[in-house]
């Protein structure tokens, strides 16, 4: 868990959370929000239980093997003097393989990287699901963000109507600029209905990671806007080895040992030692009973398993390498569109609002004084909005760019750059 504390770290309780979650419209908070995923999430509780399977595996496993109790009636229900149990012998014997060349070991092995392979996994899977929790909070707050644009279009377009209307009333303006006024209100309001219901449905899916389905809950825009710094470049690249996935490869590896040494001791042959005592009817007598067995055809065996598993590490380690130079390609790519997303956003925020939102002034002052039409200064409204949601779709282009190098780079024990 300490490695993703950064990922859910919550001041508050998780009842305190849940109160306030479900109090009426609610601000819902990022760490709320993971702090649920994480309490509530089945697929965590799954990952529980599989872990607790693993561990009494390994507990099996180091278990001796057992000794086992038989018995056997020979020479009855025949004919003559053999007929009824009048000559049967009847034998009871306790027996044990004992093994040898350190096979115990080499038979605890597997399940004891197996634990380790399930906590691997566990530890993984906290980490997709606070991934897909901020993921799916981003673009809650990118959508309830792109809502409060476009109703705020709404309300200038209608103040914006009102007043064409007056000046249609007066023969100032012709009344084409009124229909055109009042198709811009109602495409406003279409594109506000499509943003609400796209709300609604990622509202939906965020709820959905703790288990509900509650939409009662607004977010926080600065959870979006304010965009983390970039990250070095080098500093990424040099986890790639210790990365998730490598992590898993490693651990398939040692696996693939694990066999590769139970295979070399299994050329050993163990023994089968039995003792047991055998009762003669016939004759009202008692012995003891001893035997012994080797099984035949070991070390061919063997040497077939050794062949066999040589081969699947050499197939592992190539994948391993595949993998890292796979995951170094997507790291850089996905940098590259981190830095793009980072430069659109701040263009945006440092120049080309600030010299539209003078243009709309300006627009605006013009068409007042009767020197511009309606048209020309829709359109310079319009370029304002179409700008202000291009500079939210770059914010959230970085920070989808910015969760997916956390997930390909993010290791086990150590905290995301």
């Amino acid at each position: 868990m300490a490695p993703f504390k950064r990922f859910y770290c919550c001041a508050l309780a998780a009842t305190l959370a849940c109160n306030a979650l479900y109090s009426g419209a609610a601000e819902l908070s990022l760490q709320q929000a993971l702090q649920l995923a994480l309490e509530r999430n089945p697929t965590l509780q799954a990952e529980g239980f599989a872990m607790r399977a693993a561990e009494a595996e390994l507990k099996s496993s180091e278990l001796s093997l057992p000794w086992s109790v038989g018995t056997e009636l020979e020479n009855f229900a025949g004919n003559d003097s053999l007929s009824g149990i009048r000559g049967a012998e009847a034998t009871i014997r306790l027996s044990r393989t004992f093994e040898r060349a350190g096979k115990r070991e080499a038979r605890i092995a597997p399940a004891r990287i197996a634990v380790s392979q399930q906590q691997q996994m566990a530890e993984r899977a906290q980490l997709e699901l606070a991934s897909a929790v901020r993921q799916r909070y981003q673009d809650v707050v990118e959508r309830q963000t792109r809502l409060g644009i476009l109703q705020s279009t709404r309300e200038r377009l209608q103040t914006t109507r009102m007043r064409v209307a007056q000046w249609v009333e007066v023969g100032r303006s012709p009344s084409s600029e009124l229909s055109l006024a009042e198709i811009a209100v109602i495409r406003a309001t279409l594109a506000i209905d499509e943003a609400d219901r796209s709300l609604t449905s990622g509202k939906t899916a965020l709820s959905s990671l703790w288990g509900e389905v509650g939409t009662d809950f607004s977010v926080s825009p600065a959870e979006l806007m304010n965009l983390p710094a970039l990250p070095n470049l080098d500093a990424l690249v040099a986890r790639l080895p210790q990365s998730f996935e490598q992590q898993r490869l490693a651990l398939a590896t040692e696996q693939l040992t694990a066999q590769r040494r139970a295979a070399i001791v299994s050329a050993k042959p163990d023994v089968t030692l039995s003792i047991g005592a055998r009762r003669l009817e016939g004759s009202n007598q008692q012995a003891l009973v001893f035997s012994a067995s080797l099984p035949l055809g070991a070390p061919r065996r063997s040497v077939l398993s050794v062949e066999r598993v040589d081969a699947q590490i050499a197939e592992l380690t190539a994948r391993r390498s595949a993998a890292q130079l796979d995951a170094r390609q997507q790291v850089l790519e996905l940098y590259q569109h981190l830095a793009q997303a980072r430069l659109a956003f701040e263009t945006h925020r440092d120049a080309l609002i600030g010299t539209a939102e003078s243009a709309v002034q300006v627009t605006r002052r013009s068409y007042e004084l009767g020197r511009l039409n309606f048209l020309a200064l829709a359109q310079t409204e319009q370029l304002l909005v179409d700008l202000r949601l291009a500079q939210l779709e770059a914010a959230a282009r970085y920070h989808r760019a910015l969760l997916d190098i956390e997930r390909l780079t993010a290791t086990s024990g150590v905290p995301a750059p």
